[in-house]
């Protein structure tokens, strides 16, 4: 992740007049490039926004005792997202970020310790002995480990959307900084995040992982995780 924001930053910053990953493939191959790779940006950000709409709509459900129907939460979820992402510049995004990105880093937080307190995983059988399932090399059906390998491809493919954010900087050289540390960072948090995880929820992670928890600390994570997720895909989508 850290090694494309850099190749792609290093290339915009000797091209200033390349905004995003289209205007670079245009230098690259002409306007059939820019309009080939414009295509593929935008169907990855509606792809990106309806992941949003539903991880949100989720948060709802699961914070929601009653039987609201998901489509209004996915309703609700789509205008929260449309609300900040109206926002036009990223100056004026700065604080929500930071918001966003302590909320959702104490929610999931929260939930790595909670995960370690309990005597077992929730999707856990509720009585008797069980086995978590570590493996070192495990042999998955194919949409399983086809699922596996899309999470650790998407979680590293967002580099190309740290582009626009240049043309706001001050110094746009300093972006090589800013994406080594946000690449230390992001790297260091999931690995570390997702190993606590493995070591005591092994195959009984829920489906989302806020449930492995339980219900009470599920409805907590997800609480403190809402401004995050709707702030983080209301960037995204900016």
């Amino acid at each position: 992740m850290a090694d494309t924001a850099l190749i792609l930053g290093d290339f915009r910053n000797r091209h200033p007049e390349c905004h995003t990953l289209a205007d670079m493939c245009a230098k690259l191959w002409g306007r059939v490039g820019r309009e080939l790779v414009g295509v593929q940006i935008l169907v990855g950000q509606i792809l990106i926004t309806a992941g949003g709409i539903v991880s949100i709509s989720t948060a709802f459900n699961a914070l929601s005792d009653h039987g609201a129907c998901t489509v209004v939460f996915s309703f609700v979820s789509a205008a929260l997202i449309t609300l900040f992402s109206s926002i036009r510049t990223f100056s004026r995004l700065g604080w929500l970020t930071w918001v966003g990105f302590f909320t959702f880093f104490v929610a999931v937080f929260i939930f790595v310790v909670a995960v370690t307190t309990q005597d077992r995983p929730a999707a856990a059988p509720p009585t008797g002995d069980f086995e978590l399932g570590w493996t070192a090399v495990a042999y998955p059906t194919f949409v399983a480990g086809i699922t596996a390998s899309a999470n650790l491809f998407i979680f590293s493919s967002g580099s190309s959307m740290y582009l626009p954010v240049i043309s706001e900087m001050r110094r746009p050289l300093d972006y090589r900084k800013a994406a080594l540390l946000t690449g230390v960072l992001v790297c260091a948090m999931y690995l570390s995040f997702s190993l606590v995880i493995y070591r005591w929820c092994g195959a009984w992670i829920s489906t989302p992982a806020f449930g492995s928890a339980g219900t009470l600390f599920k409805k907590i994570s997800y609480g403190i995780a809402l401004p995050g997720l709707v702030i983080g895909v209301g960037i995204y989508q900016q």
